[in-house]
């Protein structure tokens, strides 16, 4: 009986230990002025308790940017300040559920030293 099931499970592609695809998204790195910058796929595929979202980041009130892709359903519809002296950036995350929900913006190829610079930035953000 114990083989039949596993052999079920792995005919619908249910494999134990392995996360299951839920929703895809839009993905973008790095969105400025309606063009997204990134060096990745502009898609990605969300595991289990993650969904599709856009985080708006705020920097010293007028200068925006985004950043689209899966988010864990803990950091969903949230808005979060910096610390120190990162505190005039704001962070606002808002998730959805379905496929491809959070688009909209046009595909740019990468200038590798404007994503070197934001993910140093962003890597020293802390919220």
């Amino acid at each position: 009986m114990v083989p039949y099931l596993l052999l079920c499970l792995l005919a619908i592609g249910a494999v134990p230990g392995q996360a299951q695809v839920i929703r895809e998204c839009y993905a973008c790195q790095f969105k400025f002025l309606s063009t997204c910058y990134s060096t990745t796929s502009h898609t990605a595929q969300c595991q289990e308790n993650s969904f599709c979202g856009v985080t708006n980041y705020t920097l010293a009130g007028n200068i925006n940017f985004a950043r689209y892709g899966c988010v864990d359903s803990a950091n969903c519809n949230q808005t979060l300040q910096g610390t120190g002296p990162l505190r005039a950036i704001f962070a606002n995350t808002t998730c959805c559920i379905s496929n491809f929900c959070n688009g909209g913006f046009t595909a740019q190829a990468p200038h590798l030293a404007v994503i070197g610079l934001l993910s140093v930035f962003l890597h020293y953000v802390t919220f």
